[in-house]
């Protein structure tokens, strides 16, 4: 059996046998992190020590395998404790699809989980896949690539969000616009910022007043509130007017008309 000694002690007994762990992580996928001796392994949610503490650091389990590291080395290992993916990288990422992002030689890469090489390690980062698609970074420029490792989007952007709904915004300079899937832009880069897409629309700011522009760039909601929520939510979003002589705080709907005027009390 086991029993919880605190959040951070686990004792396991069995007859005459006991363990006790100097540190124990919250269960997570149904393993837990523990440490012996300076070395980590993992438990099931029944106390059992599955994989053995031999290990110098250990990420929890994710898509049925886990990171650990080994001699300064990361690889990862499932849920038998067999070795996935040889401890050869300075650090290494989950998985996702199948795809896994390596560090070596302070450059990030990617591989499959056949070890196949899809990306050889060259940029200085590479972000999560999300919509299909990761942001990557090398000398401060910023792009996209595939999973298929192409570069979808040139390294040409001073920064970038990762894709949602299908846009992107990107950064030239100090401006802000959005980008499709194929790399055109579909948000002028003209914005001293811009939100993510919800519903439809994405929220800009130019000065200090903030608006809202649809998926073709057109400014459909006039940059003229002193404050505007990050996003629609049902069709409504909360503005802020202010002036010299007073401020007005209301709803409006997608076309800029006032649903309501919010009054406190």
């Amino acid at each position: 059996m086991s029993r919880i000694v605190s959040y951070e002690m686990l004792e396991l007994e069995n007859g005459m046998h006991s363990k006790m762990y100097s540190a124990i992580y919250g269960f997570y996928n149904r393993f837990a992190c523990v440490a012996l001796n300076g070395k980590w392994g993992f438990i099931n949610e029944e106390g059992e020590e599955v994989i053995p503490p031999i290990y110098d650091e250990v990420m929890n389990f994710n898509q049925n395998h886990a990171r650990v590291k080994v001699g300064g080395k990361w690889g990862i290992i499932n849920e038998k404790g067999e070795v996935a993916i040889p401890f050869m990288y300075e650090e290494i990422g989950t998985y996702q699809e199948n795809l896994i992002r390596v560090k070596v030689s302070d450059k990030w890469g990617l591989i499959n989980d056949r070890e196949e090489v899809i990306i050889s390690p060259k940029y200085h980062s590479i972000h999560e896949f999300i919509e299909g698609y990761a942001r990557v970074e090398l000398e401060g420029k910023w792009g996209f690539v595939n999973e298929h490792g192409e570069e979808v989007v040139p390294l040409k952007y001073n920064g970038a969000t990762h894709f949602h709904n299908g846009f992107a915004q990107v950064k030239l300079k100090r401006k802000w616009g959005s980008i499709n899937k194929h790399g055109e832009v579909v948000v002028p880069i003209r914005y001293d910022e811009e939100e993510m897409f919800e519903e439809g629309l994405s929220r800009v700011k130019r000065g200090s007043k903030y608006g809202f522009v649809d998926i073709t760039g057109r400014e459909v909601i006039p940059i003229k509130y002193k404050f505007a929520n990050y996003r629609f939510e049902n069709g409504r979003c909360h503005v802020v007017v202010e002036n010299l002589l007073e401020r007005v705080e209301y709803t409006i709907d997608k076309d800029g008309n006032i649903l309501e005027q919010i009054i406190y009390y």
